[in-house]
């Protein structure tokens, strides 16, 4: 709800923004019109007297920076070799230049160029150089007294103690000061509530101080031993020989960031536990969030997974951007490394910014890539509702079965998917670069050398859709092995055998090995299985026929109709081969009717005292029993004709 407070602030926030934004095309503009040059500083007892901007006669800027100088470090090395009650300066003035001396020395040169840097005339800054010159002499030339230097010398060293006392102070009552601390924060929670409603807990700020209370006392320690040695050094005058200062502020900067990034890297580590306590606490709350119409969208331990992992990722990159802040910073406290800091800060922002840019300027390309990803999806859908219709027998297609719609609706996918492949590569970035360009040939190069088995079996497995030679649960034999048609891939066939083995057999070598359906015309016409016996000339043929038939009839899963029949195909020197022909229409239980068909055929001809024996054994046999069993022999189980044919045989062999 749009209120009249957040119309306030949306214009505050604006106006700001508008001020910001033309303040800084103001400051720019500025910038661009003014014409920046670089200054040479002329140093004296720690104080910048003069800067040069241009040269002089065959003299830059900076060598006439450095020989000024050079002149003014001889001046004070001599004012302390000597004793002077005074110093007295005076000028010199020629056409183009004026110069300052002291005595007959020539300390620094001004033209009219310098003056005009200034916005003033030679001769007055050339004065007004004379007076900082003669101040700032004359006050050192005191300091060099020697009673001076060891009044210095005392009270700097009672500044030292002053600090050691300070710090001394500090870690003697730290800890008394750290339960005092303690005990307040056990106390009870006291709210302060401010003018806008806005209550704070002082307890908390409490807590947070004492968090951040080492960090604070090593600043201050540290704080006050860098002020002591400055004061130290500026008394003892030692800054006439080096400025210190410089790398001791460099050194306390140092201390003071790596204390004050080391608890930015502890508070870092606190959130991310916080986060992870927070989500732990979030389950079995979020889930019914997560759920359309009893459909869960995913699942809440995954989801509190990607939360985690996502907080882990920031936490990295927040280290190291922390880092690289941290190396930053340590770089720019001191002159010799000030401009490695600009250079690694560069060394982020120009890529930063390039890819922002390209990001920009790809827009176009990202949008056509969108608007062709869509359309290719779209098209998908409208083949895979065209080819379901077909499967499911809605759309019917002159010579096309339905079996062949799912590898069909693959083939024509693959083929449009490539297309908008194709499409878009135009539109990818650095496609038309030489490197992509070689990366691409390299690798389709790789792909059709190390492929070449992979595509010569998808395009048997193609080949073999379009055959039809067999489908899914068909019982076939392929080269040595027989089994179930559990799987049809473009790569490979998978057959189930009779005793449970899964063989993946490539649809390369399928397309070259004959192959034999069992289960193609076994629904209607029937599967015709066979099995044979060899038996003597001295058993009659019809007996044989009679007893196959009827073992024939008498095992399950075979037909009735058509009814089993009786092939005699040789006839050899000692016997006669009989085939018994049955039909079927479970392909799938080949082996267990064979394995029933058997057992009757024992069974019926054991029943007649038929004997199912080698004539070679039979007509060597002297005095052998019959392989028979004795059951068989029995009155149940030998019929009258058979047996007294079978007791005359053993008689006449006695």
């Amino acid at each position: 709800m749009l209120t009249l407070k957040k119309v306030l602030i949306f214009i505050f926030i604006y106006l700001i923004t508008t001020n910001i934004v033309a303040n800084d095309l103001e400051i720019s503009s500025i910038r661009d019109s003014i014409d920046i040059k670089q200054s040479f500083p002329v140093f004296a007892l720690q104080d910048t007297l003069f800067k040069f901007y241009d040269g002089y006669a065959s003299f830059s800027a900076k060598e006439r920076a450095l020989l000024t100088n050079q002149k003014i470090n001889n001046l004070i090395n001599y004012l302390k070799s000597t004793k002077k009650d005074s110093l007295e300066f005076n000028i010199k003035r020629f056409d183009s230049y004026s110069e300052i001396f002291y005595n007959n020395i020539s300390l620094i040169a001004i033209t009219d160029i310098d003056a005009k840097n200034y916005n003033t005339h030679r001769d007055s800054l050339v004065e007004k150089l004379k007076d900082k010159f003669g101040n700032k002499f004359n006050k050192a030339n005191t300091k060099f007294n020697r009673n001076q230097l060891i009044k210095n010398i005392i009270f700097s060293m009672i500044i030292i103690l002053i600090a050691i006392s300070i710090n001394f102070i500090i870690l003697k009552f730290s800890y008394k000061f750290e339960i005092l601390l303690m005990n307040l924060s056990e106390k009870q929670d006291y709210f302060i509530t401010t003018i806008k409603g806005y209550k704070f807990n002082l307890k908390n700020l409490l807590y947070a101080f004492i968090y951040f209370y080492e960090g604070i006392k090593a600043i201050i320690i540290i704080w006050v031993i860098y002020k002591a040695i400055i004061f130290f050094l500026s008394l003892i005058d030692l800054d006439n020989y080096w400025d210190f200062k410089p790398l001791f502020t460099g050194l306390f900067n140092t201390l003071t960031t790596t204390i004050i990034f080391y608890y930015a890297y502890k508070l870092a580590k606190i959130f991310v536990r916080k986060v992870y306590e927070r989500f732990n606490k979030m389950k079995h709350k979020i889930l019914e969030k997560m759920q359309y119409k009893k459909f869960t969208i995913i699942s809440e331990e995954k989801l509190i997974e990607i939360a985690k992992y996502a907080t882990k990722i920031l936490y990295n990159a927040t280290l190291i951007f922390l880092l690289y802040m941290y190396i930053t910073l340590i770089f720019s406290y001191f002159n010799f490394t000030e401009t490695w800091a600009a250079k690694l800060f560069n060394y982020v922002l120009s890529p930063v910014d390039k890819a922002f840019n390209a990001l920009i300027s790809y827009l176009p390309n990202i949008f056509a890539i969108i608007v062709i990803y869509f359309l290719i999806k779209y098209v998908l859908k409208m083949i895979r509702f065209l080819f379901n219709a077909i499967e499911n027998g809605t759309i019917n297609i002159p010579n096309f079965y339905q079996e062949w719609s799912e590898p069909t609706y693959k083939i024509v996918r693959f083929l449009v998917i490539v297309f908008g492949l194709i499409v878009i590569f135009p539109y990818l970035p650095g496609s038309s670069s030489p490197f992509f360009k070689g990366i691409s040939v390299f690798v389709g190069i790789l792909f059709s050398l190390g492929s070449s088995s992979a595509i010569a079996n998808m395009v048997a497995g193609v080949v073999l859709t379009y055959m039809r030679p067999f489908k899914v649960n068909d019982v076939v034999k392929i080269s040595e092995t027989m089994g179930i048609i559990i799987e049809r891939t473009l790569l490979v066939t998978r057959i189930r055998t009779f005793k449970n083995v899964d063989i993946t057999v490539p649809n390369g070598i399928v397309l070259n090995s004959h192959i034999i359906n069992y289960s193609s015309d076994a629904q209607e016409s029937g599967l015709v299985l066979h099995t044979s016996v060899t038996i003597g000339y001295d058993v009659p043929w019809k007996t044989i026929h009679d007893l196959l038939s009827k073992a024939a009839t008498a095992t399950n899963l075979v037909l009735k109709d058509p009814k089993p029949f009786v092939l005699q195909t040789s006839l050899d020197d000692f016997y006669v081969n009989y085939e018994l022909n049955v039909y079927t229409k479970f392909p799938s239980k080949i082996p267990r009717i064979f394995s029933d068909l058997h057992q009757n055929i024992q069974d019926k001809f054991n029943e007649a005292g038929v004997e199912i024996m080698s004539p070679h054994y039979g007509a060597q046999r002297d005095g052998n029993q019959t392989t028979i069993p004795e059951k068989y022999l029995s009155q149940d189980y030998v019929k009258p004709a058979f047996k007294l044919d079978i007791i005359s045989k053993i008689l006449s062999k006695d």
